[in-house]
């Protein structure tokens, strides 16, 4: 499970994660936020409020077998908990388009790139646009000016320390306004022989040859 698109193989992982705003999975405080809300649960189990009506939510994927797995299980979670939940996908030539999977207003899921320069993908320059002809990662229009600044900086700072500190602060920032909301890291699979020594992969961003150097292959 995951509280930041950030991996915890990183070195830095730690100084990130004490940056995090959490949010835990705690029914009660759930039924409370809706009903601050004006929500209350009705004889069918769901929840609706007096001028808002029952709470519906639209739920999609970029169809896979993996994405749909992953939306029937949340769906099901949602309604057992009080939510109407319409479940639906995205076909493959609407994955395609970048102006229908920005114009949808619901909720989504999907993997995405993981890694500290990933959270590129969130600041305002990645929002597509009519402008830009749809072109960008950030579909679901986030945006935040500070989030903007820091990680600007973050990319722009030489000092290693210096670095990590503006993406620890970019962090608290994606997860305090919730610009993202990270589900899960996918298991990754690197094979190779016995016989050969010295394969590390650590970082999202790296290449599984990055310390070829360092191989050796030893016999028997």
């Amino acid at each position: 499970m995951s509280d930041t698109i950030v991996p915890p193989t990183e070195d830095y992982y730690g100084t990130v994660d004490r940056a995090l705003v959490k949010y835990g999975y705690d029914l009660r405080v759930a039924e409370q936020l809706l009903a601050d809300a004006g929500f209350v649960r009705g004889v069918d189990g769901t929840y609706a409020s007096p001028t808002e009506g029952r709470l519906n939510l639209e739920l999609r994927v970029i169809s896979s077998p993996q994405n749909d797995a992953e939306r029937s299980i949340i769906a099901d979670a949602w309604r057992r908990f009080g939510f109407e939940v319409e479940e639906g996908g995205f076909t493959a030539a609407q994955a395609r388009d970048g102006e229908t999977l920005t114009r949808f207003r619901a909720l989504s899921t999907t993997s995405g790139p993981l890694g500290a320069n990933s959270m590129v993908n969130y600041t305002t320059g990645q929002i597509p646009r009519a402008e830009n002809r749809w072109v960008g990662q950030n579909r679901g229009g986030w945006s935040n000016p500070e989030y903007d600044r820091i990680f600007e900086q973050y990319q722009t700072t030489f000092m290693r320390e210096e670095r990590i500190g503006h993406l620890a602060q970019a962090a608290r920032i994606l997860s305090e306004q919730l610009g993202v909301i990270p589900l899960y890291f996918n298991p990754g699979v690197l094979a190779y022989p016995a016989t050969l020594r010295g394969v590390s992969v650590k970082a999202a961003e790296e290449e599984a040859t990055w310390s070829m150097y360092e191989w050796e292959l030893r016999q028997g």
